[in-house]
């Protein structure tokens, strides 16, 4: 966070463009490439190479109990995989307890994509961050095997979102789960 203010200033939610900018300055061990308008099978071919994708959403769209009543507006997502029998995505929000491998349909996801628009979250562009790591990020992705493969999703989204969250201040949301 301290990179973030020093170089960006103050405040709660970014924009791709600042998220990426925030990347770069900070010397993450990867970078980005923000992707405008993806498809399900851009977002698909990205995953195949085993590096999750930063997708911003609109988050009333997604339909989400775990967020409650009051859960958030605006907010990011690690996407970490799929599953083409039931036409569904697989993100990781460490915003909830409940977040591991959450599923939305392809659709849905898709909708919910929006960049921060200050003003009017729900017309944000619709754009993702491919994530493009660095050599020691992309040695441990790739020597990962089949069946370590779940547990490198999780930990991949916790350092990603964990170091955008402390570069960026965010308040995870924390709701109690509905009973």
């Amino acid at each position: 966070m301290k990179t973030k203010e020093k170089e960006f200033s103050f405040s709660k939610d970014e924009s791709l463009d600042k998220i990426l900018a925030v990347i770069n300055a900070a010397d993450l061990g990867w970078t980005g490439k923000i992707v405008e308008n993806p498809t399900v099978e851009d977002l698909k071919a990205e995953l195949d190479t085993k590096r999750p994708i930063v997708v911003p959403v609109y988050a009333p769209l997604l339909h989400n109990p775990f967020y409650g009543p009051e859960g958030p507006d605006y907010h990011v997502l690690l996407l970490v995989g799929f599953d083409d029998a039931k036409q569904e995505f697989l993100v990781n929000d460490p915003g909830t307890r409940n977040g591991k491998n959450l599923r939305f349909s392809y659709e849905t996801l898709l909708n919910a994509i929006h960049d921060y628009n200050p003003g009017n979250l729900p017309q944000g562009r619709k754009a993702v961050l491919f994530t493009v790591p660095g050599n020691r990020v992309w040695a441990f992705l790739t020597a990962s095997t089949d069946t370590e493969s779940e547990k490198t999703a999780w930990w991949m989204s916790a350092l990603l979102l964990a170091g955008l969250g402390a570069f960026f201040g965010y308040r995870f949301h924390r709701k109690k789960s509905p009973s």
